[in-house]
């Protein structure tokens, strides 16, 4: 979006190399964490004044609509809550009808509700047809939200694909221990492929959570947790960075 350079490489956005001129930037919107709006101008203003010079009131409409505020339009910005301004800040990135819309950390700052309007705004930008290209940590809200996701370690891409690749339906047993027992109960269980998923928290394949639990019993640990059938995009998440990072340790990858 020209907000960088790079100091090596290449990238292209949209079959333009980055970075991009001022008529491919057209096709895209942005909000980087939350919007820089003006409080004391409406919803209907700030996006007239922020967004492209030659947005139509359709358009407009339309953007507000999306973002559904539409019946807060015509209030000032300072009365909005955070999670409000956050879908202004959407309203704004969107309504030159963009073909892409990037939004970094969106959700930081908001509450429930907020989470919950945002993620339902994100879903009907993608229906319509909008390709959404989401940066965020909260990796509860990306396995909600996304069809597709990529998993980035120090500076390097890890893994990509859809959200049942990276995450979903596992036969593994997932095991918590207390912290201190965590080498002691990966050692008792060396007989079975185990993945670190953080101190404490492992799967383990090849078993049933009755023989994991049999075989930590009788050394002695006991399971804070014993779980099967799936895991989270942060358990694979989890466990790809430490195996990336095992493996950089080791001179590898």
């Amino acid at each position: 979006m020209g907000l960088m350079r790079a100091t090596e490489g290449s990238a292209s956005l949209l079959g333009h190399p980055v970075p991009l001129d001022r008529a491919a930037l057209r096709d895209i919107g942005s909000l980087v964490e939350e919007p820089a709006l003006y409080p004391w101008m409406s919803g209907h203003r700030n996006l007239r004044v922020l967004g492209p010079a030659d947005v139509s009131e359709a358009d407009m409409g339309a953007a507000l609509t999306a973002v559904d505020l539409q019946n807060d339009a015509r209030r000032k910005v300072k009365t909005y809550s955070h999670g409000m301004r956050q879908r202004l800040g959407v309203a704004i990135a969107i309504c030159g009808r963009p073909r892409l819309v990037i939004l970094d950390e969106p959700a930081n700052g908001l509450d429930p509700a907020g989470i919950r309007d945002l993620r339902e705004t994100l879903k009907k930008l993608s229906t319509s047809g909008v390709t959404v290209f989401l940066s965020s940590h909260q990796l509860g809200e990306v396995e909600r939200t996304c069809d597709r996701a990529a998993i980035l370690h120090r500076g390097k891409l890890i893994a990509v694909g859809g959200m049942r690749e990276l995450g979903a339906e596992s036969s593994d047993v997932l095991v918590e221990v207390a912290g201190e027992l965590h080498d002691a109960a990966v050692s008792a269980l060396s007989s079975f492929p185990v993945s670190a998923l953080g101190h404490g928290r492992f799967a383990v394949g090849s078993a049933t959570g009755a023989v994991v639990g049999e075989r930590l019993a009788s050394v002695g640990i006991f399971p804070e947790k014993i779980s099967t059938g799936v895991s989270t995009l942060e358990d694979r998440f989890l466990s790809l960075t430490a195996d990336a990072s095992e493996g950089s340790d080791n001179g590898e990858g």
